[in-house]
């Protein structure tokens, strides 16, 4: 199991808490939160037979604030990944890191994907923000995996929205 503490020095010492992201990415998208959210919640609701992704671990910190690890198993993958989402319903925002163990057994993050509203505007949206720390020289991939995930969540959205028509 991964501990809650996420400690970005160990696993590359150029990362140091509070460095900034290498790339930020962002997308809008023309949808209500809630109906984001639910579909973050369950977009690996629909996946191919390759991949097996599980709940491993969920934990509630205070009234407003859950924690979430999600497992990340794909068949020809060497290793298994971990997801770390903190849902925190007083600012409105889910907060998804993709973690790893460090030797310590301190876990690092390597991206962090923030979903809120937008607040700027009155039309029912919310924005897709990702930060990524650690692009390992694979920095055109990470725009790939980014644009891939936002794909992933639209199709989710599609998919509560006809399974919801069909109750």
């Amino acid at each position: 199991m991964l501990p809650s503490k996420v400690d970005l020095g160990l696993q590359n010492p150029e990362l140091e808490q509070g460095t900034p992201a290498v790339f930020q990415f962002r997308y809008t998208m023309n949808t209500p939160f809630t109906n984001v959210c639910a579909a973050f919640l369950a977009k690996y609701n629909w996946e191919s037979a390759q991949n097996l992704t599980t709940i491993d671990r969920v934990e509630q910190l205070d009234d407003d604030r859950v924690v979430i690890y999600r497992r990340h198993d794909r068949y020809d993958a060497p290793v298994i990944s971990f997801e770390q989402i903190l849902l925190n319903r007083q600012n409105q925002s889910i907060e998804a890191d993709v973690v790893g163990r460090n030797p310590n057994g301190s876990t690092f993050s390597v991206a962090k994907t923030v979903i809120r509203p937008n607040l700027a505007t009155k039309a029912a949206q919310s924005l897709i923000d990702q930060f990524v720390y650690d692009v390992q020289g694979q920095g055109v991939s990470k725009l790939e995996v980014f644009k891939s995930q936002v794909v992933r969540l639209q199709r989710a959205v599609k998919f509560s929205e006809w399974a919801a028509a069909d109750e």
